[in-house]
């Protein structure tokens, strides 16, 4: 049976723009369901701003903006987000840099009064400096092997030699080191010329009415002075170099195209774009690709390489064969560049599959930034043509996948598994469900390798499909009227392999390990007769798998110790509980209190790392982890993490008003649903009344190491 959506999972929203105080641009948009709220605050300036003889320079103003001080002497930015409950975060690209919170209501006014105060007036203090280059510092020698430094390497390789931003701008001890007062100096003077309101634009999303959010984003604005004298204009320089072609990439290894855009670029000509990349990424292209292409992406504004639109092909794709899809892009991008503008698309539409609306509104917001920073650019005018022979080809490091685990013999055993049907309650957090089918699966201890543009061609037949790996194992779900039977052809051309390490930060790892996640396959799906076809095609996959797999292998895969620097280890203290209703209220309480608290103690005063996070795995049983990262020495890192939380611990957990936010979107409600269920809960913590618990630690404590050398275990 068919079902139909009763309503768009994903509504557009409605939007307006206003120009604010001395130059500063507005974009408010109104959810009235969230309970947060969403606001990025973004300047026009960015690592290829910077002046020549200080890499990192725009880094460090924005790590020395984010963790100085407030004016009545508390606390950074970050750690007072955390304290009402929000999360703050910034990022510095190559033409921007952004400060982006979410805020409960009750906090928004302050909260944004706090950071316009902070980007518009810093207080550069050299005590604050030098604890930053040391964060900056252990920031690099951690990232500096990752996939994404290597790709920010590959993407500078194409700019000019002569080009300021033709070298990785992340910024270290070495490049940011040394004369703190010369450092100071060049600080004041790069945010005097940049960070002004001539270069700044907020977007707010949030429940208010637009008036009332777009009177706070003036308010703000008003603290930022006009464009000073001698200012730089927001034009960019030429970044490009005249050979366009790269090295040829590996075999295997993914094809990237990068075509500058135009400037100026209109905001109508720049919504186009992301229409048609959002398109692309839906299957418009299909027909086109190189038959060795097995995934794409299709982005707008890729970080790093704002100032393009970008085409990255995985699989073998033969010179030829590239060449020729790279002219029908060209096509279809010059058709969009030579069209009238007219008038763009109102409100702002998020992208399909989109979990939490956050995420995807700073994307956009940065966007919009961008656009207008190419709309101004006059003096640097680029040809409104989009050519195969314009397009930059990046190389790329080869990525191995993992060989599919070969058939099973005749003595494999038999597969046990979980089966769920129903909503559980999710038509509550998204009524848009109440019509929709959805069908999940889950595999431990391994990942799958779909059929080559298979979320493509379900996107083409309207159905999305959403995916999540853990250490724990990897996970399916498919949403749509015609949800059972994408999942059961994904099914069948799926290959399972073992389970990689992510290339993700040491303590990111740890943290993962908080999930728990049951030792059998699971199916859940919202009606009870797809049942019975689908355990099928999870025991018939499930059995393809030889061999299980440790969930805590003692060496993890993709590890690495070709790091020159000293031995960079990540600790991690649980505590570990059965997991009944009060005692996970206790934990998220816990969370929600130390959050700050644990952030400033091993962050700010004890210097342990320039990563400390607490976070939660909810579930039955539930679990609490207090993490850093350092180079420094492990077993006293260790002992510190301890003494830390023990004096949380011993302070008490208040009783708290705050509950943890419900789920945003309707997708963002099924994946919550769906984690709950593998966790061994039945109930979402936000759908359970708040209980009382015992204010204790009583449970199993544990902490856990990780370093860059592949070594895991566990101590008590």
């Amino acid at each position: 049976m068919a079902y139909c959506m009763a309503r768009p999972l994903l509504p557009r929203l409605p939007l307006t723009r206003r120009a604010l105080a001395n130059g500063a641009q507005g974009m408010v948009a109104r959810d009235r369901s969230l309970t947060h709220a969403h606001l990025c605050i973004t300047v026009a300036a960015g690592y290829l701003d910077e002046p020549v003889a200080w890499p990192g320079l725009a880094h460090l103003l924005e790590h020395v903006i984010t963790t100085t001080p407030l004016a009545d002497g508390s606390h950074g930015l970050v750690t007072w987000c955390a304290e009402q409950g929000g999360t703050l975060n910034a990022r510095t690209d190559d033409y921007l840099t952004d400060i982006h919170v979410s805020l409960p209501p009750q906090a928004l006014a302050d909260g944004a009064q706090h950071i316009a105060a902070q980007m518009a007036a810093p207080t550069l203090r050299t005590d604050v400096l030098a604890r930053e280059i040391a964060a900056i510092d252990t920031e690099w020698r951690a990232r500096k092997h990752s996939a994404s430094l290597q790709r920010l390497e590959a993407i500078a390789a194409l700019a000019c030699p002569r080009q300021r931003g033709s070298g990785c701008r992340h910024g270290n001890a070495a490049t940011l080191g040394g004369d703190i007062e010369a450092l100071r100096e060049a600080l004041v003077h790069f945010h005097r010329h940049h960070f002004h309101a001539g270069r700044l634009s907020m977007a707010l999303l949030g429940p208010w009415e637009h008036r009332r959010m777009l009177t706070l984003l003036e308010a703000m604005a008003a603290r930022f002075s006009p464009a000073p004298n001698g200012a730089p204009p927001l034009d960019m320089a030429p970044r490009w170099r005249t050979d366009r072609r790269a090295a040829p990439a590996p075999d295997g290894a993914p094809t990237t195209l990068l075509w500058p855009l135009p400037a100026p670029l209109s905001q109508a000509r720049w919504a186009r774009l992301a229409e048609l990349a959002h398109a692309l990424n839906q299957g418009e292209c299909l027909a086109h690709l190189p038959a060795g292409v097995s995934d794409y992406r299709a982005t707008l504004s890729p970080s790093g390489a704002m100032d393009t639109f970008c085409m990255t092909l995985e699989g073998r794709v033969p010179p030829a064969d590239g060449e020729r899809f790279a002219t029908w892009l060209s096509g279809r991008l010059n058709a969009l560049a030579k069209a009238p503008d007219g008038a763009s698309s109102p409100g702002w539409q998020p992208p399909s599959g989109t979990l939490q609306l956050g995420p995807a509104w700073f994307d956009w917001a940065r966007q919009q930034a961008l656009a207008t920073r190419l709309a101004a650019c006059q003096s640097q005018a680029r040809s409104a043509v989009f050519t195969p022979s314009g397009a930059y080809w990046l190389t790329a490091t080869r990525r191995d996948r993992p060989r599919p685990v070969t058939e099973p013999t005749n003595d494999t055993p038999p597969v046990e598994r979980l089966h769920w049907s129903g909503d559980y309650g999710v038509c509550h957090d998204a009524t848009a469900l109440a019509h929709t089918p959805w069908a999940a699966c889950f595999f431990p201890h391994m990942a799958l390798c779909l059929a080559p543009l298979a979320t493509q061609r379900l996107a083409q037949a309207g159905i999305t499909l959403l995916r999540g790996e853990w250490g724990q194992g990897s996970w399916l779900m498919t949403v749509g009227s015609d949800a059972v039977s994408g999942m059961l052809r994904t099914l069948a051309h799926a290959q399972p392999v073992p389970a990689e390490t992510p290339n993700t930060l040491l303590a990111q790892r740890l943290l993962q390990r908080l999930t728990t996640a049951p030792d059998r396959p699971a199916i859940w799906t919202s009606h009870a007769a797809a049942l019975p076809s689908l355990d099928e095609a999870v025991v018939t996959l499930a059995r393809r798998l030889t061999a299980r797999f440790s969930a805590h292998s003692s060496t993890p895969r993709g590890a690495s110790s070709t790091d020159d620097a000293p031995l960079s280890v990540a600790i991690m203290h649980t505590l570990r509980l059965p997991g009944t209703p009060e005692q996970r209220w206790q934990l998220a309480r816990a969370e929600q209190q130390h959050r700050a608290a644990f952030f400033r103690q091993a962050r700010e005063v004890a210097a342990l790392g320039y990563v400390a996070a607490v976070r939660r795995g909810d579930g039955a049983p539930c679990s609490l982890g207090y993490v850093v990262q350092t180079t420094g020495e492990a077993d006293a890192t260790a002992r510190a993490v301890r003494t830390i939380t023990q004096g949380l611990w011993d302070a008490g957990i208040a009783p708290s008003r705050a509950t943890p936010a419900p789920p945003e979107t309707a997708f963002a409600a099924l994946v919550s649903q769906w984690q709950c269920l593998l966790s061994g809960a039945d109930t979402p913590l936000h759908r359970l009344p708040d209980t009382a618990a015992p204010n204790s630690a009583a449970g199993r404590w544990h902490t856990h190491w990780l370093d860059n050398a592949g070594r895991y275990w566990v101590s008590d």
